[in-house]
């Protein structure tokens, strides 16, 4: 494949899209847990920290819908819930 077709590959999109989410996600989580381990995660910030989170986990939701109806012959995934929670513990 050329580089002209990786960058119109809706599928290499969607793969990029995602390991860029789930990097995101391992980043928030690691920030909120350095932050607890010294003390200094304060209620706004903890809010604030799961708020980015889930926004995020649901971008990587919809990804993963993407996935679903881009893959001929394939419907959605059974559970996308735990397609999210194994990339984040992937990169964890």
């Amino acid at each position: 494949m050329t580089t002209t077709a990786a960058k119109t590959d809706p599928m290499k999109q969607l793969d990029t899209l995602a390991e860029h989410y789930v990097a995101e996600i391992a980043s928030l989580l690691r920030d909120r847990d350095a932050l607890n381990r010294h003390q200094l995660l304060t209620p706004a910030r903890d809010h604030a920290l799961r708020s980015r989170t889930a926004r995020l986990v649901q971008k990587l939701h919809g990804v993963d819908r993407a996935r679903g109806r881009i893959k001929p012959g394939k419907g959605l995934a059974p559970d996308p819930d735990a397609w999210i929670t194994d990339l984040v513990q992937e990169t964890a």
